[in-house]
Protein backbone atom coordinates (compact mmCIF):
# COMPACT_ATOMS: atom_id res chain seq x y z
CA UNK A 1 0.00 0.00 0.00
CA UNK A 2 1.71 3.02 -1.21
CA UNK A 3 2.54 5.81 1.73
CA UNK A 4 4.29 8.29 3.48
CA UNK A 5 6.30 6.98 6.34
CA UNK A 6 6.13 8.10 9.66
CA UNK A 7 10.05 9.68 9.52
CA UNK A 8 9.07 11.58 6.44
CA UNK A 9 12.45 10.21 4.73
CA UNK A 10 10.67 7.62 2.56
CA UNK A 11 7.58 7.13 0.53
CA UNK A 12 6.03 3.26 -0.13
CA UNK A 13 5.07 3.44 -4.24
CA UNK A 14 2.22 1.81 -5.12
CA UNK A 15 4.75 -1.26 -6.20
CA UNK A 16 5.58 -1.44 -2.39
CA UNK A 17 9.48 -0.28 -3.67
CA UNK A 18 10.95 2.66 -1.25
CA UNK A 19 11.29 5.75 -2.67
CA UNK A 20 13.74 8.94 -1.29
CA UNK A 21 11.25 11.79 0.12
CA UNK A 22 12.46 14.72 1.96
CA UNK A 23 9.65 16.89 3.41
CA UNK A 24 9.70 20.31 4.24
CA UNK A 25 6.90 21.55 6.36
CA UNK A 26 5.20 24.49 6.60
CA UNK A 27 6.23 27.02 8.54
CA UNK A 28 4.69 29.43 11.35
CA UNK A 29 1.36 27.53 10.39
CA UNK A 30 -1.18 25.16 11.96
CA UNK A 31 -1.28 24.02 8.15
CA UNK A 32 -0.16 25.14 4.66
CA UNK A 33 -1.82 27.54 2.84
CA UNK A 34 -0.29 25.14 -0.08
CA UNK A 35 1.36 22.14 -1.13
CA UNK A 36 3.76 21.16 -3.65
CA UNK A 37 5.11 17.93 -4.91
CA UNK A 38 8.66 18.72 -6.46
CA UNK A 39 10.16 15.95 -8.74
CA UNK A 40 13.60 16.54 -9.74
CA UNK A 41 15.68 16.35 -13.01
CA UNK A 42 17.95 13.37 -14.33
CA UNK A 43 21.03 12.61 -11.98
CA UNK A 44 19.65 14.84 -9.18
CA UNK A 45 17.51 13.50 -6.31
CA UNK A 46 14.98 15.62 -4.09
CA UNK A 47 17.83 17.69 -2.48
CA UNK A 48 17.39 19.76 -5.98
CA UNK A 49 14.70 21.48 -3.90
CA UNK A 50 17.12 22.46 -1.10
CA UNK A 51 17.33 25.99 -2.14
CA UNK A 52 13.82 26.77 -3.19
CA UNK A 53 11.63 24.68 -0.42
CA UNK A 54 12.88 26.18 2.95
CA UNK A 55 11.89 29.48 1.06
CA UNK A 56 8.12 28.02 0.23
CA UNK A 57 7.88 26.56 3.56
CA UNK A 58 8.74 29.68 5.22
CA UNK A 59 5.93 31.53 3.57
CA UNK A 60 3.15 28.74 4.69
CA UNK A 61 3.86 25.82 2.10
CA UNK A 62 3.91 22.11 2.71
CA UNK A 63 7.21 20.47 0.17
CA UNK A 64 7.70 17.20 -0.71
CA UNK A 65 10.28 16.19 -3.06
CA UNK A 66 10.71 12.12 -3.86
CA UNK A 67 14.01 10.80 -5.46
CA UNK A 68 12.62 9.30 -8.53
CA UNK A 69 13.66 5.70 -9.37
CA UNK A 70 17.69 4.94 -9.93
CA UNK A 71 18.05 8.38 -8.26
CA UNK A 72 19.04 9.60 -4.74
CA UNK A 73 18.01 7.19 -2.07
CA UNK A 74 15.68 5.09 -3.81
CA UNK A 75 15.69 1.39 -5.38
CA UNK A 76 17.34 0.59 -8.38
CA UNK A 77 20.20 3.38 -8.29
CA UNK A 78 21.59 4.06 -12.01
CA UNK A 79 18.92 1.78 -13.76
CA UNK A 80 16.02 3.53 -16.07
CA UNK A 81 12.77 2.54 -14.19
CA UNK A 82 10.14 2.99 -17.11
CA UNK A 83 8.43 6.23 -18.10
CA UNK A 84 5.30 4.52 -17.22
CA UNK A 85 6.66 3.41 -13.94
CA UNK A 86 7.67 7.03 -13.20
CA UNK A 87 4.57 8.67 -14.16
CA UNK A 88 3.21 5.95 -11.51
CA UNK A 89 5.36 7.67 -8.92
CA UNK A 90 4.30 11.32 -9.58
CA UNK A 91 0.86 10.15 -9.59
CA UNK A 92 1.29 8.09 -6.23
CA UNK A 93 3.23 11.31 -4.30
CA UNK A 94 0.38 13.51 -5.68
CA UNK A 95 -2.40 11.41 -4.11
CA UNK A 96 -0.12 10.73 -0.86
CA UNK A 97 0.25 14.74 -0.57
CA UNK A 98 -3.51 15.41 -1.44
CA UNK A 99 -4.79 12.66 1.37
CA UNK A 100 -2.72 14.75 3.78
CA UNK A 101 -4.19 18.01 3.00
CA UNK A 102 -7.50 17.19 1.21
CA UNK A 103 -8.52 21.14 0.84
CA UNK A 104 -5.04 22.61 0.03
CA UNK A 105 -4.02 23.34 -3.27
CA UNK A 106 -1.60 21.21 -4.45
CA UNK A 107 1.18 22.44 -7.38
CA UNK A 108 3.98 19.94 -8.88
CA UNK A 109 7.19 21.42 -9.73
CA UNK A 110 9.26 19.14 -12.12
CA UNK A 111 12.48 20.40 -12.95
CA UNK A 112 13.68 18.98 -16.53
CA UNK A 113 13.34 15.54 -16.32
CA UNK A 114 11.31 15.33 -13.63
CA UNK A 115 8.70 18.51 -16.09
CA UNK A 116 9.58 15.66 -18.81
CA UNK A 117 7.69 13.06 -16.42
CA UNK A 118 5.21 16.02 -15.34
CA UNK A 119 3.98 16.48 -18.98
CA UNK A 120 3.80 12.88 -19.79
CA UNK A 121 1.38 12.51 -16.44
CA UNK A 122 -0.69 15.05 -17.42
CA UNK A 123 -1.20 14.55 -20.22
CA UNK A 124 -2.35 11.12 -19.99
CA UNK A 125 -5.76 9.23 -19.39
CA UNK A 126 -4.78 9.05 -15.41
CA UNK A 127 -3.75 12.92 -14.90
CA UNK A 128 -2.33 13.34 -10.91
CA UNK A 129 -4.72 15.24 -9.05
CA UNK A 130 -3.04 18.47 -8.91
CA UNK A 131 -4.27 22.50 -9.41
CA UNK A 132 -1.26 23.71 -10.75
CA UNK A 133 2.22 22.74 -12.71
CA UNK A 134 5.46 24.41 -12.92
CA UNK A 135 7.60 23.12 -15.20
CA UNK A 136 11.44 24.43 -14.74
CA UNK A 137 13.31 23.72 -17.92
CA UNK A 138 11.76 20.88 -19.03
CA UNK A 139 13.68 17.73 -20.70
CA UNK A 140 11.93 17.65 -23.57
CA UNK A 141 13.25 16.88 -27.37
CA UNK A 142 11.40 17.89 -30.78
CA UNK A 143 8.82 19.50 -31.60
CA UNK A 144 6.41 17.02 -31.35
CA UNK A 145 6.05 17.26 -27.55
CA UNK A 146 4.14 20.37 -27.14
CA UNK A 147 0.79 18.43 -28.33
CA UNK A 148 0.99 16.41 -25.17
CA UNK A 149 2.28 19.64 -23.15
CA UNK A 150 -0.93 21.28 -23.68
CA UNK A 151 -3.30 18.63 -23.00
CA UNK A 152 -1.43 17.76 -20.30
CA UNK A 153 -2.53 21.44 -19.08
CA UNK A 154 -6.14 20.94 -19.92
CA UNK A 155 -6.17 18.37 -17.64
CA UNK A 156 -5.01 19.69 -14.94
CA UNK A 157 -8.33 20.23 -11.72
CA UNK A 158 -10.10 23.16 -12.22
CA UNK A 159 -8.65 23.59 -16.15
CA UNK A 160 -5.40 24.28 -17.00
CA UNK A 161 -3.94 27.89 -17.76
CA UNK A 162 -0.53 28.68 -18.33
CA UNK A 163 0.98 31.44 -15.76
CA UNK A 164 4.64 32.56 -15.09
CA UNK A 165 6.38 30.88 -12.71
CA UNK A 166 7.28 33.84 -10.92
CA UNK A 167 3.66 34.96 -10.15
CA UNK A 168 2.40 31.33 -10.09
CA UNK A 169 1.92 30.91 -6.08
CA UNK A 170 0.51 34.85 -5.79
CA UNK A 171 -2.70 35.04 -4.30
CA UNK A 172 -5.82 35.65 -6.43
Amino acid sequence: MAAFLDDEEAMVAQDGARLGLTVWSAQDASAPNHVIVGVHGMNNYAGEFRLAAPEWAAQGRAVYAYDQRGFGRSVGRGHWAGEELMREDLRTAVSLARDRHPDTPLTVVGISMGAAVAITAFASSRPPAADRLILSGPGLVGWGVLSPAIIGLSNLEGGGRLVSASVAFRDE
